[in-house]
C-alpha cells in the first residue's frame, strides 16, 4: 500500500460545525463525539500568522453567512500543538 506523510505545523487553525441531529447521532453511534470534532483548516509555524488566519477566517464566514442569510455553524478556534507533526497517511489512488 502507497502511503504519504501529512506535515502538520505547530500553530493549527481548526474548525467545528454544528450538524443537524440526525447527523450527530450516527457519529455518535460510531464512536466519534460531534461536539469535539475539530478539523484542521490550516498549518503555521508561528502563533501570530496562526491567529491573524483564525481572525480572516472567522470574518469571512461571518461575512459569508450574512450574505446569503445562513445561520452560522462553525466556530474556529487556533491551538499550539506543541511541535510540528508528522502523519503517516495511506494514498487513496
Amino acid at each position: 500500500m502507497e502511503t504519504y506523510t501529512e506535515t502538520v505545523l505547530r500553530y493549527v487553525v481548526e474548525y467545528l460545525e454544528k450538524l443537524p441531529p440526525e447527523h450527530q447521532a450516527a457519529m455518535r453511534i460510531n464512536g466519534i463525539d460531534p461536539d469535539d470534532n475539530w478539523y484542521l483548516k490550516w498549518s503555521f509555524n508561528t502563533e501570530k500568522d496562526a491567529i491573524n488566519q483564525l481572525r480572516k477566517e472567522e470574518d469571512w464566514y461571518q461575512k459569508f453567512c450574512e450574505e446569503r442569510g445562513f445561520t452560522p455553524s462553525k466556530k474556529f478556534r487556533a491551538r499550539d500543538l506543541g511541535s510540528t507533526q508528522y502523519i503517516e497517511r495511506s494514498a487513496l489512488f
